[in-house]
């Protein structure tokens, strides 16, 4: 499975595909936290993006986009751009360092 990303194919772990099918978070959502999600260093070089209450009231008033449905999910990228995982979580763990 794959995603695009600023025309680019983001390829999914094996890992990421079983994470994404049972915790029934589908690509419109990995797409919507990769867009809108604010970027964290997670450690060892991977990328985070997360996309919190903040965040969906700024694009709701920036963009008039509603991604309420999309709160609290952040999706993790390897540094070499392949989907680790993607979990729900209310916010960001204390180690990640706002990119």
């Amino acid at each position: 499975m794959e995603i695009a990303r600023e025309g680019i194919e983001l390829p999914f772990t094996k890992h990421a595909s079983r994470r994404a099918a049972g915790r029934a978070i589908d690509r419109e959502a990995i797409a919507a936290v990769l867009e809108h999600g604010r970027a964290f260093w997670a450690g060892r070089g991977c990328m985070a993006y997360f996309l919190g209450k903040r965040t969906v009231a700024w694009a709701r008033r920036r963009y008039r986009v509603c991604l309420e449905r999309f709160r609290d999910i952040a999706v993790i990228l390897s540094p070499e751009g392949k989907l680790i995982t993607v979990e729900h979580c209310h916010r960001p763990p204390r180690h990640w360092k706002r990119a």
